[in-house]
């Protein structure tokens, strides 16, 4: 005769109840470490992690922490899944209204029909390019209140993940391609083999809606990197397309970029930006290799503290590491200063998104960004 197991139920809401717990203890004060003693100890110290107008502050985890996030599982980044062709981003198209497109249609060539006579100033004034480039601009925010036109949508794209790894896609990256650059606008995991999802983006290239001369037009086959920390705090936080080209135009504006297409990729294109960048870029990005405790970075221009980023594991971080430098870089280079930050800033800033910010998320959402998958924290921005 079988006798009832009745502790079998208390079991199971025990181990529950301590799963949860510690997945919402995984971000606390006794599990994440601010290095100061590495940064701050001496001027030599600080040295290390100081490059003119950037500074770094590593953040590391407990053992507790480490060994939660064993069990979190590998993400192949995009950069890396662009190059070896495992996901296709292509433009996607918008749903077309087969009543508006003939109304349109007739009302397009009752116009031809009455300007069939051209004169020469008239076809000079079309051609100008900066009357092609201001009529590209409004069709394209038309375009964007539309949610798209009759062959691509500005806010959408597709994204198919052909192969057998889960990738993470953060809010920032930018691709290029297709008949304008994007931003994209969400943090997302796409699983293996995932067929055709749409994918969330900004477009950072206003003066552009058609396709390139490239031989696969549609595709997005160019990774340029995680845009700064100010135009991530647009994406994350404002969710505006019209935000998003305010912050590209100021942000070419003060590195002197000039793009007949008002593109945010341009900048790399700038030869001093370009020299700027690659002495950065040399001097970090070997900074936290094998480091096998650092799960994010504390990021510090002029006097003050401008952003951070944390990852639920350290190989999450080192995966997406070398992309965010970039994200920093151009912070320091477009709007930072010769750091002269205290570290009673760095204290208060790691304790109000620890002790505030994450126990009232909506409150983080202001300044930032909480990403969960099965509900794991992934990903934390705060700006």
């Amino acid at each position: 005769m079988k006798t009832k197991n009745h502790f079998a139920p208390l079991l199971l809401l025990l181990v529950t109840v301590c799963y949860h717990t510690n997945v919402q203890a995984q971000f606390s004060r006794a599990n994440v470490k601010v290095a100061y003693d590495e940064v701050s100890s001496s001027e030599q110290t600080k040295k290390n992690f100081t490059y003119k107008n950037l500074r770094l502050y590593p953040i590391r985890a407990s053992k507790t922490f480490l060994k939660q996030s064993k069990n979190i599982g590998k993400y192949t980044p995009l950069k890396e899944a662009l190059k070896s062709k495992k996901v296709v981003i292509t433009e996607q198209s918008a749903p077309s209204n087969t009543a508006n497109n003939r109304r349109r249609n007739v009302r397009r060539r009752n116009v031809r029909n009455r300007n069939t006579t051209t004169t020469t100033t008239q076809v000079r004034q079309r051609n100008n390019p900066q009357q092609i480039q201001q009529r590209q601009i409004s069709y394209n925010r038309v375009q964007q209140r539309r949610g798209g036109g009759g062959s691509a949508s500005v806010n959408n794209l597709f994204i198919e993940n052909k192969s057998k790894d889960t990738l993470y896609l953060m809010a920032g990256e930018i691709v290029q391609g297709g008949k304008q650059d994007r931003v994209i606008a969400k943090d997302m995991v796409i699983p293996p083999n995932s067929g055709k999802i749409n994918l969330s983006v900004f477009c950072v290239e206003k003066g552009r809606w058609r396709y390139t001369k490239s031989k696969n037009r549609d595709n997005f086959d160019g990774y340029y990197g995680v845009s700064s920390l100010a135009l991530r705090k647009v994406v994350d936080t404002k969710q505006k397309q019209g935000e998003v080209w305010k912050e590209v135009d100021r942000s070419n504006g003060k590195n002197r970029v000039k793009s007949g297409t008002s593109a945010y990729t341009q900048q790399k294109k700038n030869m001093k930006f370009k020299g700027e960048y690659v002495q950065y870029h040399n001097f970090f990005k070997n900074k936290f290799k094998d480091k096998g405790d650092v799960i994010g970075v504390i990021v510090a221009t002029g006097n003050k503290v401008v952003g951070c980023d944390m990852f639920a594991s350290p190989q999450l971080f080192q995966t997406q590491y070398q992309n965010l430098l970039g994200s920093y870089i151009n912070e320091a280079i477009t709007d930072g200063a010769p750091v002269k930050v205290k570290e009673t800033q760095v204290e208060k800033f790691m304790a109000d998104l620890l002790d505030k910010e994450l126990k009232n998320e909506k409150e983080l959402k202001k300044r930032g960004k909480v990403f969960k998958s099965n509900g794991r924290k992934l990903h934390i921005s705060k700006y």
